[in-house]
């Protein structure tokens, strides 16, 4: 996915596509050493990552003054910008003379035919149904559409997160950013053995499963996050204390006063507990069910894509 993030970069400007890189900011000694840790297994797994003093954090973020110990700069990661990536790849879509888009169309249903699918769609103009050779079906968190009660029978549980954006701050913020909290939070730190010596998260931490996650937007405001809850019904308000941990923790990190907040949302997704990192199934010949990616949907989405064509 990272591979193919570059490439449409390169083709469509307005994704914002920049190799940034990201810091994992460590405040404690038990944070230091996981960090430790995961560097020296990195080079196993095809990363590049080094771990940084924090003077090397600082010339690899000038913003980050605040209290870091230590700080692993994982070179290979990137960002973009996702308010304008979805809207760009559709376009580039739409311009494509092989290629028809249909917006505000909702499938309601879709069925196996001698020559292939029939999709039974809703649009503006009326209902109707799209003939096609092949569906391919992404749900997303909504999985009481089609095929909801394969969707049921699958592993596969929901997560209500939670994000602001800030106002642009000044001065150069050049990478992305995580705080000690995501160590506990992602397999590729929790299950190293220097995690078991983390102590106990904070008590909103532990409740809402909090980590601080920082991305550059091209002008100068940050995207922060996020949160985890998976007890439904979920809420409908957000909860205050949430924005205030992560204002609160991007001071300490920065060492300058948090910036104002321009907006704030909450969100769903699906998560698939199964041996892939995402689900797919094949309910009737010709259509492909996909979801499950949990938090790092639009991360995946370009390698997915390329698993399906290969598949297809």
């Amino acid at each position: 996915a990272r591979e193919r993030w570059a490439i449409l970069g390169a083709r469509i400007p307005a994704l914002g596509f920049r190799p940034a890189g990201s810091l994992t900011l460590a405040r404690s000694a038990a944070e230091v050493a996981v960090l430790e840790e995961f560097a020296a297994a990195a080079p196993d797994r095809g990363l590049e990552a080094v771990l940084l003093d924090p003077a090397g954090v600082r010339a690899a973020n000038p913003a980050l003054g605040g209290d870091a110990l230590a700080g692993l700069l994982c070179r290979d990661d990137a960002v973009v910008e996702p308010r304008a990536a979805a809207p760009a790849l559709l376009d580039l879509v739409a311009a494509d003379g092989r290629a028809t888009v249909h917006r505000r169309t909702v499938a309601r249903e879709v069925v196996a035919t001698d020559a292939g699918v029939r999709i039974g769609v809703e649009a503006p103009a009326g209902p109707a149904a799209i003939d096609a050779d092949v569906a391919i079906v992404c749900p997303g968190a909504d999985l009481d559409g089609p095929f909801a009660a394969e969707l049921s029978a699958a592993p596969l549980d929901r997560c209500q997160l939670e994000m602001l954006e800030t106002e642009p701050v000044p001065g150069a913020f050049t990478t992305a950013l995580a705080d000690g909290d995501s160590l506990r939070y992602y397999p590729g730190f929790s299950e190293l053995p220097a995690a078991a010596d983390l102590p106990p998260a904070e008590p909103l931490v532990a409740e809402a499963r909090v980590q601080l996650l920082v991305a550059p937007r091209l002008d100068g405001a940050l995207t922060v996050g996020d949160s985890h809850r998976y007890d439904e019904p979920f809420a409908y308000d957000l909860d205050e204390r949430v924005a205030d941990h992560w204002l609160a923790r991007l001071a300490a990190l920065t060492g300058a006063p948090a910036p104002a907040v321009r907006r704030r949302w909450t969100g769903v997704y699906s998560r698939y507990h199964g041996a892939e990192p995402y689900l797919r199934l094949t309910p009737l010949p010709g259509v492909h069910v996909v979801t499950g990616l949990a938090g790092r949907g639009m991360t995946g989405s370009p390698g997915v894509a390329l698993d399906t064509m290969e598949l297809l």
